[in-house]
């Protein structure tokens, strides 16, 4: 679901807004989801990333697309991370990748979406050394004078009652990064489910 979440903003364009809630407010801002976006620079001021939204335990929003860029040329914003759920009545097996990651700033001064969502639920999870669930923000470009905010990270959730995963399974929701200037590390959790019959007693 890489690069189907959100849509970038459009430019030329009054405000070269971009859709989804974690759209940053200020040119060259990066967008946010599970982790803010990163700081962009707007006239020589610095200028906040969007905010994170969402659910970490449930995530199936999909990233933020990124503003157009303020530079010289004519550059649309980049799309965020897609939305992959998976609801299995018994059980997943992850022996490729998974991703939901964003696209960055493909020009200068371009920031860069945020990362998607990967939602799964099952009895038994099973995921192999070749296997990655990834959901990352998108890089950003840059300019001389008003540098691109990278996307923040997205949200990974995987919730099963058994896990027979090898231990070399690797998790990412890691934010884009360059020239030194990062997004908000995104989400990630490992939840476990009752198993049937169990019983809950409060005392």
């Amino acid at each position: 679901a890489d690069v189907r979440g959100y849509a970038g903003g459009i430019r030329p364009g009054s405000s070269h807004a971009a859709h989804g809630p974690g759209c940053a407010a200020v040119f060259n801002a990066g967008s946010g989801y599970g982790g803010v976006g990163g700081t962009g620079c707007y006239n020589y001021v610095a200028s906040a990333g969007g905010p994170v939204y969402g659910n970490s335990n449930y995530p199936v929003a999909p990233g933020s697309g990124a503003r157009a860029g303020n530079g010289p040329g004519v550059f649309n914003g980049t799309f965020g991370g897609g939305s992959v759920q998976i609801r299995a009545s018994d059980t997943c097996t992850v022996h490729g990748r998974i991703t939901a990651n964003a696209l960055g700033g493909y020009a200068d001064y371009a920031p860069g979406a945020s990362g998607g969502g990967i939602y799964i639920r099952c009895k038994t999870f099973i995921g192999s050394s070749n296997g990655l669930l990834q959901a990352n923000g998108g890089g950003s470009g840059y300019g001389p004078v008003f540098p691109g905010g990278p996307g923040g990270g997205g949200r990974i959730a995987v919730w099963r009652i058994n896990d027979l995963s090898e231990s070399a399974i690797s998790t990412a929701a890691d934010p884009g990064a360059r020239y030194g200037i990062t997004g908000g590390v995104g989400t990630i959790v490992w939840g476990r489910l009752p198993s049937a019959g169990t019983i809950v007693s409060f005392h």
